[in-house]
């Protein structure tokens, strides 16, 4: 296979599962074209093969300590399941970092998460007034629940977003910029992607009215009684 061929296998894939993130029913419970994870892991694992030196995988954990993502309800449901599924001592680290880390800026998360489920573009400054390290980040550079890690985290380095009618490459500030200068001197143009606007739209359409907040939102509220204990 020569290098010409491989965004033409790229589009192929992309063109064979995209079409069936309309119709995906779950997140991470079927492992199936039914599974909106699935298709996404499907996607940004072709996009990997795709492009030498993609930067974004195992080992990687840049985003992790400098995004804020947003999660829907269902995804929470997930990592909830996950977390209450984890040892005590990783269970009890997340929360402690949480709560450590964003509980100081807890107003800050909930206007964000106001504005999300609203369907409105949060003030900029509410960003730049928040935290950015995950707390599902563990001490050794790992997502520690990595999977049930939300839809964002699989598809980030991977797939294009258009947004105001400017599409742009869902990828950090760190690597991205090298990378994508290595494709075009390496003479890739027009780099193939999937696109992440119809993930979000079908993940809207799978919590119709449901919250979507940031994930340390989700852990600081998480209830007392579900609290970790050691025994």
């Amino acid at each position: 296979m020569s290098a010409s061929d491989v965004p033409s296998l790229l589009q192929a894939t992309i063109r064979t599962i995209a079409p069936a993130i309309p119709d995906a029913d779950n997140v991470g419970r079927t492992g199936d074209r039914r599974d909106l994870y699935w298709l996404i892991d499907y996607m940004a694992y072709a996009v990997d093969q795709a492009y030498a030196g993609h930067p974004c995988g195992r080992g990687c954990a840049d985003c992790c300590r400098n995004q804020l993502f947003r999660v829907s309800e269902p995804e929470w449901e997930r990592l909830r399941e996950g977390l209450a599924a984890a040892p005590f001592e990783v269970r009890a680290g997340i929360l402690a970092r949480a709560q450590e880390v964003y509980g100081p800026r807890r107003e800050v998360l909930e206007a964000l998460a106001a504005a999300w489920t609203a369907g409105e573009r949060p003030d900029p400054a509410w960003h730049q007034a928040a935290p950015r390290v995950c707390p599902v980040l563990g001490a050794d550079g790992r997502c520690s629940l990595y999977d049930e890690r939300p839809a964002i985290c699989r598809a980030f380095g991977a797939f294009s977003a258009t947004v105001e009618g400017t599409s742009s490459v869902l990828i950090c500030h760190q690597h991205g910029p090298a990378f994508l200068d290595g494709l075009a001197q390496a003479g890739t143009v027009d780099l193939t992607l999937p696109n992440w606007n119809p993930v979000q739209r079908r993940l809207q359409a799978l919590a119709p009215g449901g919250m979507i907040k940031p994930l340390p939102l989700w852990l600081l509220e998480w209830p007392e009684e579900d609290a970790p204990c050691s025994a």
